[in-house]
């Protein structure tokens, strides 16, 4: 559950996505757990987006701001750093990793 505070210390994997141009992380957590980081370039209208699907009964994955400059960012950033270099952006955007189909 990303909505309270990640052991993020205790990720078991990252790996890059290999599409998309701003730095997408598939990170694995214990207990079979994932979540997704993003360090958006235009975070304001990702959030916005969220919460419009969220408001019109669309689903979509629960999102929360990360600041880079918290412990939590700080702790983020030295956990992953290892795996892939990241961006240092003021804030990240961390999400549920829900299960999907491609729509073709």
């Amino acid at each position: 559950d990303i909505t309270g505070r990640v052991d993020w210390p205790s990720c078991v994997g990252v790996q890059r996505s290999d599409d998309g141009s701003e730095g997408v992380l598939f990170v694995e957590l214990p207990g079979k757990q994932a979540a997704v980081v993003k360090a958006p370039l235009h975070v304001a209208s990702e959030m916005f987006g969220n919460v419009l699907c969220s408001n019109l009964g669309i689903t979509s994955p629960t999102v929360r701001l990360v600041a880079s400059a918290s412990t939590e960012g700080r702790c983020l950033r030295e956990s992953l750093i290892k795996a892939d270099e990241l961006r240092d952006p003021a804030q990240r955007k961390v999400q549920a990793m829900l299960a999907g189909r491609p729509l073709y």
